[in-house]
């Protein structure tokens, strides 16, 4: 499949403007259309047509070609995968997707998980094409995919969990390095006391804190708002001043504080974050901080049952604290690798980092448990 080629319009302005400047037509599909339409501008090539005009029509054709390029490759690497098997039909051949953890909705849609594979391949191309798909098909107020509700949590289930089970396991491992006659009863007993113990504080912990970020933010909001009625000119000077200071120029930097300033809303949630590095909360919810409490709570508590999963029949055989090892380094790897995905990090390396950090938590509490057993010369 060939490239789109130029619209006429934009291939009369774009061979002018070679003539005027030297700068290849070939050059188009690769620079930016806000820098393409500035050099338009300095050299007074718009004609009858806008400038606005000019600007959708090639970031458009920047789009199509860049997507025609990436039918092409994936047509290239079916037919390579393809070669060789007696089934194989070009035609009818069904592109391969790499397998992911997250939902990725229809292949027109924007996806931010595609987007996060990309970074971690380093394909630019890919990353362009998910990126136009916003301007093309979501249009300038067009939002991203996501998890829904339970990605607001994530970081409360996935932390809650790995606070679980190693906290857990620590206690088995200190009761196995004990001198303990029943270790078996021992580790069920401190093990579910101190899980629900630890899980309530851990809840109540991120409930407190969200509180206080929500209470925090909203002081800081209502600030900036009453800040805004009295003196606006006052807070967009401080709003150049930062964007000069982040290398804009003046004139830019003046374009966009009157352009963002026209809306109080939005003036003041870009000022949260530039000026005070805070971002908008929900108002909406009231309910958040207790939300979150309690996934970290119930999270805690679920995952945290894993390692005491093999004492539940009652037995204390030496060949029982190896099946709980084995259990609790398949969910750290398994929620280790889940952390991963979500902070667009190796998650294989993120796995295995949680695997050492459970080990190392598990070793010091089996360690100091027979120090202690023969210091206080604790016996069965």
């Amino acid at each position: 499949m060939s490239a789109p080629e130029l619209p006429t319009f934009l291939k009369e302005i774009a061979t002018a403007l070679e003539e005027k400047t030297r700068f290849p037509i070939e050059f188009w599909e690769h620079t930016p259309a806000e820098s393409l339409v500035k050099l338009i501008a300095e050299q007074e090539l718009f004609g009858t047509i806008s400038r606005q005009d000019v600007e959708i029509a090639i970031t458009s054709w920047q789009a199509k070609v860049t997507k025609t390029k990436e039918d092409n490759a994936r047509q290239k690497s079916r037919i390579e995968r393809m070669a060789g098997h007696e089934d194989y039909s070009p035609r009818g051949s069904i592109p391969m997707r790499p397998l992911s953890i997250f939902p990725d909705g229809d292949g027109d849609a924007k996806s931010k998980y595609r987007a996060i594979e990309a970074y971690e391949a380093r394909d630019a191309e890919a990353s362009r094409r998910e990126h136009d798909k916003s301007l093309i098909r979501g249009g300038p107020h067009g939002k991203e995919p996501h998890m829904g509700s339970a990605s607001d949590y994530i970081k409360s289930i996935v932390f809650g969990a790995l606070d679980g089970i190693v906290t857990t396991f620590a206690v088995v491992s200190a009761a196995q390095g004990g001198n303990f006659k029943n270790k078996g009863e021992v580790i069920l007993i401190m093990g579910f006391a101190n899980l629900f113990g630890d899980g309530f504080s851990m809840g109540f912990g991120e409930f407190v804190g969200s509180t206080a970020e929500m209470d925090h933010v909203k002081t800081e909001r209502k600030r900036e708002e009453w800040e805004v009625d009295q003196y606006i000119e006052g807070e967009k000077k401080e709003m150049v001043d930062l964007y000069m200071e982040k290398g804009l120029s003046e004139e830019d930097a003046n374009t966009v504080v009157n352009v963002i300033s026209k809306d109080k809303k939005v003036f003041v949630d870009i000022m949260m974050v530039e000026e005070l590095g805070l971002l908008p909360i929900d108002d909406d919810d009231k309910w958040a901080p207790v939300k979150q409490g309690a996934v970290m709570f119930t999270s805690f508590c679920t995952f945290g049952t894993v390692p005491l999963l093999a004492y539940t029949s009652g037995k204390d055989e030496g060949y029982i604290f190896g099946i709980a090892v084995a259990l609790v380094a398949i969910a750290l790897f398994v929620l280790g690798f889940i952390k991963g995905k979500l902070t667009a990090q190796n998650p294989i390396k993120t796995g295995a980092i949680m695997i050492v950090n459970g080990g190392i938590s598990a070793g010091m509490s089996y360690v100091v448990a027979v120090f202690v057993a023969q210091v206080f010369g604790l016996e069965a």
